[in-house]
């Protein structure tokens, strides 16, 4: 049931629904554990998409250690580095600020605290504009058909919002005709981040990176990883 539940919520396709809710609840996990699956899995969306569409290289000498011979050497030191340690007391965080509502139940969690921390660093930085970001935000809410998520881009884009009719224009347009033709290009490219093949979307970011240069590209990439994993964590609000 739990496996069946992160594969929904990480596929998306389709989209989880309160009966998946309701079977976790069934074999007896609290409301906050469910938070805490929920958050995990959204967390681990984030690296996947991160690493994947970066088309970060695998640590091959670290992968070689499981067929090597010195294995039997490595174990014990393994167990030794990696065996789990006592943690201090979590002190609560802040669940305020954008998407705030979906942090409250993980907010005195690990995963909690550095999603509130990823959120805000990335809507704060202006290497790509947060306008363009939450347009962005708005391409990945439709994809996922989360209302949720939708509302909320359009809110937060405050002074800065076209009319409702003209936000809605630009989600099913992809800007043309709207927005300057990075904007385009960056929502096109997002669209194609919600649901991919590694090697598909690693080709449609180079050909991003022709058009927007390097630093845009590697904002960009953290950009994706972050809406994906909180649209998705939306989803079940």
């Amino acid at each position: 049931v739990l496996s069946e539940f992160v594969r929904a919520l990480s596929q998306s396709n389709p989209r989880p629904a309160k009966r998946e809710y309701d079977a976790l609840k069934s074999i007896g996990l609290s409301d906050k554990a469910v938070a805490e699956v929920v958050a995990l899995t959204v967390a681990n969306c984030f690296g996947n998409r991160a690493q994947t569409i970066s088309a970060a290289p695998p640590n091959n000498p670290m992968e070689r250690i499981a067929a090597s011979p010195w294995r039997v050497l490595f174990t014990p030191l393994m167990k030794i580095f990696f065996s789990p340690k006592a943690l201090k007391p979590i002190s609560p965080g802040s669940a305020g600020g954008f998407m705030g509502d979906l942090i409250v139940p993980i907010a005195d969690h690990p995963t909690g605290l550095w999603m509130r921390k990823t959120v805000d660093d990335c809507f704060a930085s202006e290497v790509i504009s947060p306008r363009t970001k939450l347009f962005m935000m708005g391409i990945v809410a439709k994809g996922l058909n989360c209302g949720y998520s939708a509302a909320a881009s359009f809110r937060e884009l405050g002074e800065k919002a076209p009319s409702r009719a003209e936000f809605n224009d630009i989600l099913d347009s992809f800007g043309v005709g709207i927005l300057p033709e990075e904007d385009q290009a960056l929502l096109r490219w997002i669209r194609k981040t919600i649901r991919y093949l590694p090697i598909a979307v690693q080709r449609d970011t180079e050909e991003l990176m022709g058009l927007i240069g390097p630093d845009k590209t590697v904002e960009a990439i953290g950009t994706a990883a972050t809406i994906n994993m909180m649209v998705r964590m939306a989803m079940l609000s």
